[in-house]
């Protein structure tokens, strides 16, 4: 009897042990850091670098002209690149630290939850501003009033590489690459936009440096 109590005891232990080692791996994917990341696909220089084309017409963006924003509840990151004539281009990567990745064209979160239901909505990853004329605006899941359906194929972060940290500020400084190859679609609500109211054709290619506080 005393050592069947024991074989019990033993086990349960190792059960514990194995538990928490468990929930600190769970922790630990949810703020991952990586350190340098790349993928096959990374075939840029670390230079920092913008070049974006629209329908063809190419446009390059200096370091200067690109703003992120990250947001902590998703781990999102918001890639802003201004200067595309008077207009702006819009990515937004769903989960930063879990690139390489390829970026689709529509994404849910824990920051979309639809009032009054426990459905989240799908967001466009690629939106496109005020070209080719002030005012307008492009999505690459939506129309402004149908959404298609959800591809695999809008862009691709092919490395990600941790440049600089301060712990004690807790932030870190990071050189991210990617392309973006995706279409924009004509918007139902730019009807007095006229012929500039059509799908536009995205593509481009970026190495650029952000800090992240943590």
């Amino acid at each position: 009897m005393q050592n069947k109590l024991l074989l019990t005891l033993i086990f349960t232990q190792l059960v514990f042990i194995c538990s928490c080692g468990n929930t600190e791996n769970a922790q630990a994917d949810n703020t991952v850091t990586p350190s340098s990341t790349t993928s096959s696909n990374d075939t840029l220089s670390n230079e920092l670098q913008c070049n974006i084309s629209i329908d063809g017409k190419k446009f390059t963006v200096p370091a200067d002209s690109i703003f992120t924003s990250y947001t902590f509840s998703d781990s999102s990151l918001g890639l802003s690149f201004n200067g595309i004539n008077q207009g702006r281009l819009i990515l937004t990567i769903p989960n930063i630290f879990k690139c390489p990745c390829s970026i689709p064209t529509g994404y849910s979160s824990i920051r979309f939850k639809i009032a009054g239901s426990d459905e989240y909505s799908v967001e466009p990853t690629v939106e496109l501003y005020s070209y080719p004329v002030a005012g307008i605006s492009f999505r690459n899941l939506n129309d402004g009033y149908h959404k298609k359906d959800v591809a695999q194929n809008a862009a691709v972060i092919s490395s990600i590489q941790k440049t600089n940290e301060n712990t004690d500020s807790k932030w870190a400084e990071y050189l991210i690459k990617g392309k973006i190859h995706t279409t924009v679609l004509k918007n139902v609500f730019e009807s007095a936009a006229g012929d500039n109211n059509k799908d536009y054709t995205v593509n481009g290619e970026f190495v650029i440096q952000t800090r992240i506080n943590y």
